[in-house]
């Protein structure tokens, strides 16, 4: 994980609960899933 993807991670993690979330799971799975661009 580059070192901006892990600090947005982070960012998500410690400051943005999402309702569905099970906080146990989220973290078990290594936290949130982060894109940090696409294309099309």
């Amino acid at each position: 994980m580059t070192k901006r993807r892990s600090t947005l991670a982070r960012l998500d993690r410690d400051h943005h609960l999402h309702p569905f979330t099970d906080p146990k799971v989220l973290i078990e799975e290594g936290g949130p899933t982060v894109i940090e661009s696409g294309q099309g």
